[in-house]
This record gives structure tokens, sequence and C-alpha cells, in this order.
């Protein structure tokens, strides 16, 4: 069952006060997604993740921007067309920003990331998982 009424615990909550935030979850299919950003810099930025998608998402994406992400608690399953990939902490992952992919976290079980991003350079692209 999809809670979409979710009370952030004790740490999101400290994080949000003290960190720039943004929650960019999906709440239509349960998704509760914030990403704090810790370091910015005119090259590139530092963003912490807490990513909590129990749910598939109709589509792929694609990013604005490369990054490099270490997943540092729990993990998520990866969907990249066809396949899937369990992405457990500890995991090390550098993605082009016309990467492609799905992802979902284990029911309960949020998944934590540090993720390093580069300058935006594209716009979010949404499309077919096999595309």
């Amino acid at each position: 069952m999809i809670n979409f009424f979710k009370k952030p615990d004790w740490l999101t909550r400290l994080l949000c006060k003290v960190f720039d935030y943004k929650e960019i979850g999906w709440k239509e299919i349960g998704e509760t997604f914030y990403r704090w950003t810790i370091l910015k810099t005119p090259w590139f930025r530092i963003y912490l993740h807490k990513l909590d998608a129990p749910n598939w998402h109709e589509q792929c994406h694609d990013h604005p921007w490369d990054f490099f992400a270490i997943v540092i608690k729990s993990g998520y399953t990866e969907q990249v067309g066809n396949k899937f990939f369990w992405r457990q902490a500890p995991s090390f992952l550098y993605r082009k920003a016309e990467f492609t992919h799905n992802v979902k976290t284990d029911v309960n079980h949020p998944s934590w990331s540090i993720v390093l991003v580069k300058n935006k350079r594209r716009s979010w692209g949404m499309k077919g998982c096999s595309e």
C-alpha cells in the first residue's frame, strides 16, 4: 500500500533545516525524493539524495548533467533497457546525461547517495525504457 502522507524522519527534518533542498518525488506513484545541496561551485555541485521509490515510473528518464554517484545506504533496483541491476551500498556509478534508466527502492528502505554533478547542459528527458 502506498503511503502518500509519509512523515519525514528526524534525520530528514534536520537535514532540511541545515541544507538547501528540493523535494522532487512523484507523489502520484508514492515516491519521496529529497535532494540536499551540500556544496555548490561554478564547476560542479555535490548533493545528498534520499530516494524512497517503492514503485516503477511509467517511463525511464535521463538527466540534465553528467554525474558520479556513490550509494551509501540501502540501494535500489535500476532498469536499463530490458535489464535489471541491484545497486547496493557501496556502489560507485558514473553516468552521462544521456544515460536512460528507471529506479525502484525496496519498500520501507530508502536509498541514500552522494551525487557529484557537472554543470547542466540539457533538459530532463522521459522516454520508453527500451529506447
